[in-house]
């Protein structure tokens, strides 16, 4: 019989937490409304440009938040 093996993973990063409880915000919700509030937060510290609540190109802040998990890994 082979031992079970125990992987050790790091903590999370911020951003990636914050899109973690997003998602699971997301899919947990009854009232079909979400607000990615933290989520938007974290993006704003790894791009500033986002402050502002000024119109912003989505495609853009994708890019931002999926290079900023990354860079947590």
């Amino acid at each position: 019989i082979q031992e079970p093996q125990l992987i050790k993973l790091d903590q999370p990063g911020p951003l990636t937490l914050a899109m973690y409880q997003f998602l699971t915000e997301m899919q947990e919700t009854k009232k079909g409304v979400v607000t990615p509030k933290e989520l938007f937060a974290q993006v704003c510290k790894k791009a500033i440009r986002f402050k502002g609540y000024q119109q912003q190109d989505s495609h853009e802040l994708l890019r931002y938040l999926l290079d900023g998990m990354r860079a947590e890994e």
